[in-house]
């Protein structure tokens, strides 16, 4: 059985998947940061009545991964959160450029 979330949260997720695709590493979680530091996010797989999403974001390093923080997404599509993802995704994805 799998989770749901709203129809907005879920487009902004699809966004950024589609970025770290297409503009950043060719992975559907992973991007990059100037070229110099490379994250990932995993997608928590709680459900929540209001439809948004959560997850944590990590930071790969030369001795590993560490925590980088926490990202949400509301129930309307916003990015709330989202520690290290570029500000240009940001803003394209708040200001509803989605693709």
């Amino acid at each position: 059985m799998g989770w749901s979330c709203s129809l907005g949260a879920s487009d902004s997720l699809e966004t950024i998947e589609r970025y770290c695709r297409n503009g950043s590493t060719g992975m559907i979680n992973v991007f990059s940061k100037r070229k110099t530091s490379w994250y990932f996010y995993e997608v928590d797989k709680t459900e929540y009545q209001d439809g948004r999403i959560t997850g944590k974001v990590y930071k790969r390093t030369l001795a590993g991964t560490i925590n980088a923080g926490e990202f949400l997404i509301d129930n309307v599509g916003n990015i709330r959160e989202f520690p290290h993802l570029p500000k240009n995704w940001v803003r394209n994805i708040n200001s509803g450029r989605r693709w």
